[in-house]
């Protein structure tokens, strides 16, 4: 009779030493970032341009994510002679810093930008692509691009999550 009330006592502390050593799952991210802005620098078919971009995700999972971006730049070959607008989908993979991204859009490139800005006289459309890298930290909000494409074969960018 004794031996019941010892009994319990030790498989209550068992149990809790039992508890106790549960293997914990890693966190998920709980700072999730859905926009980014962010400038970037390229040198391609409109031989030099500047653009600022927005980003936003519309789905993230598994490592993988897809995002819309809005652009809008300037382009010139030894000074400003116009500006560019794209419109494009994202998707992008990877794990933790570095993310693969592919795209593809629309670039229009208004060449009276210069002169009358948002007027869209004189528009030449051309298709937009990418293929690049994205590195962020997973609990930062500072990201970094590079990549190539068309109409910049080489850009490279700096921005913010938010």
């Amino acid at each position: 009779m004794k031996s019941i009330p010892i009994i319990v006592c030790i498989l209550i502390l068992f149990q809790s030493f039992a508890s106790g050593q549960d293997i914990t799952k890693e966190q998920p991210n709980k700072n999730i970032t859905n926009n980014m802005v962010y400038v970037d620098l390229g040198a391609g078919s409109y031989v030099v341009n500047f653009g600022i971009n927005y980003e936003r995700t519309i789905f993230s999972g598994n490592g993988s994510a897809i995002s819309l971006k809005g652009t809008y730049g300037l382009y010139s070959y030894l000074v400003h002679e116009g500006d560019y607008y794209g419109i494009s989908g994202h998707y992008s993979f990877g794990r933790r810093f570095i993310n693969i991204e592919t795209a593809i859009g629309i670039s229009l490139k208004d060449r009276a930008g210069s002169i009358d800005p948002l007027k869209f006289n004189d528009m030449e459309t051309s298709p937009l692509f990418y293929l690049g890298c994205k590195l962020k930290k997973p609990t930062g909000n500072y990201i970094m691009k590079i990549g190539v494409g068309y109409p910049q074969f080489l850009s490279w960018g700096f921005g913010v999550a938010f």
